[in-house]
């Protein structure tokens, strides 16, 4: 028997029982800020691109899935309600879909479309096109909240980190993922200040030009650091196996030129330690369950119950 076709989007808008409402478009709901500051603006603009380009969802996705999300109960959390936060193309909302009640994927780009056609199969996920600064979302509603590379890229991360907090339920947990400042002096350092130099110049250049420029890129990284690294784990070659970009040993190919376009076309960029960011945790008054710091900085925390 042929599997029932996919729910269609319905045009109209979604009513509150106080009466406000958002319209409906493309299988989103649209409740954006019509008038964003200029680096907001220029921030969606930029990942909208990004995320309509790069729109598919490869399968490897499930392995960083597990990286990032594998010690989260999920027994716990199954008839919560969850939201990702910056949520681009769906890649993780797909994931909590099934595993927790209700779903809000948000993202104030153009990703939504991506993100529509993505998860439109999952009955229990809302796409909603909102900055989660300013969204028209009650405290404390979600039990679960997932940030992943999202905040390194904001003016004010300290602040959209606090917005964060305030709309996770007591008992519920933050998972947040930011872009990790290697050591000085190691190749993984090098890299970094190569692409910070370079991304000087592509910041620029027409999104097309950097698409193809990313792709010579990261074939190079491929060549140069990941098959190696690949080889060094398969016979414990301790110097190959200890190149960077581990996480890429694992995934194809795309989700490398994925990444660099995302590099070198971000208007904005930081890199932190954990003791630069433990300090958000602590005013928060936040449990921190994980602190994983490698290719990047993931941190799982909980708020505690009253």
């Amino acid at each position: 028997r042929r599997p029932p076709p996919p729910p269609q989007p319905v045009p109209g808008e979604l009513a509150c029982e106080r009466g406000h409402a958002v319209p409906v478009r493309g299988g989103y709901l649209e409740a954006s800020n019509a008038s964003p500051d200029r680096e907001t603006a220029r921030l969606f603009a930029s990942f909208g691109y990004e995320h309509v380009r790069f729109d598919r969802l490869p399968p490897e996705d499930e392995l960083v899935w597990r990286r990032y999300f594998g010690d989260l109960p999920f027994g716990e959390l199954r008839d919560g309600v969850a939201l990702d936060a910056g949520c681009g193309t769906g890649r993780f909302s797909r994931f909590l879909a099934e595993r927790m009640a209700a779903v809000v994927a948000l993202d104030g780009s153009e990703g939504v479309l991506a993100a529509a056609r993505n998860l439109e199969a999952h009955a229990n996920v809302s796409v909603v096109r909102a900055d989660f600064r300013s969204a028209p979302l009650a405290p404390e509603s979600f039990d679960f909240i997932c940030c992943i590379g999202v905040l390194h890229h904001l003016e004010a991360p300290r602040q959209a980190f606090d917005a964060l907090v305030r709309l996770l339920a007591p008992g519920g947990r933050l998972l947040v993922f930011l872009y990790s400042r290697p050591p000085r002096g190691t190749l993984r350092a090098a890299v970094v200040d190569a692409s910070t130099t370079l991304r000087r110049l592509t910041l620029h250049l027409p999104g097309a030009v950097v698409q193809a420029l990313s792709l010579l890129i990261a074939a190079a990284l491929y060549v140069g650091l990941v098959l190696p690294g690949r080889l060094g784990e398969a016979f414990g070659i301790e110097p190959l196996a200890a190149l960077p970009l581990r996480m890429y040993r694992r995934l194809v190919p795309w989700s490398l030129w994925h990444n660099v376009f995302d590099v070198l076309k971000a208007p904005l960029e930081r890199r932190y330690v954990w003791a630069e960011v433990e300090p958000w945790y602590r005013a928060a008054g936040l449990e921190v369950e994980r602190v994983q710091e490698d290719d990047g900085l993931v941190i799982l925390a909980r708020r505690p119950l009253p």
